[in-house]
């Protein structure tokens, strides 16, 4: 959510300074982008590192629980 912001609000800006023929181009820019594979390709992989990362805070999280329900 915060990154569509501040990406809204840089393309904003730069709209703003650079004119509509600017910010079609950099709109077309972005849109390339996006589509391209390697850009979903790390999407991915960047999903993938954060759900693995929950997970293993979780492991860690749940552990430290049951270690303090022990020694009560």
């Amino acid at each position: 959510m915060i990154g569509k912001l501040a990406i809204f609000t840089a393309g904003y800006l730069l709209g703003t300074r650079a004119g509509r023929e600017r910010w079609d181009q950099i709109a077309r820019l972005a849109r390339w982008v996006a589509e391209r594979d390697e850009t979903r390709l790390a999407a991915g992989m960047a999903m993938s590192a954060a759900q693995l990362g929950v997970q293993q805070g979780l492991g860690v999280v749940t552990d430290v629980v049951r270690a303090r329900r022990r020694l009560t």
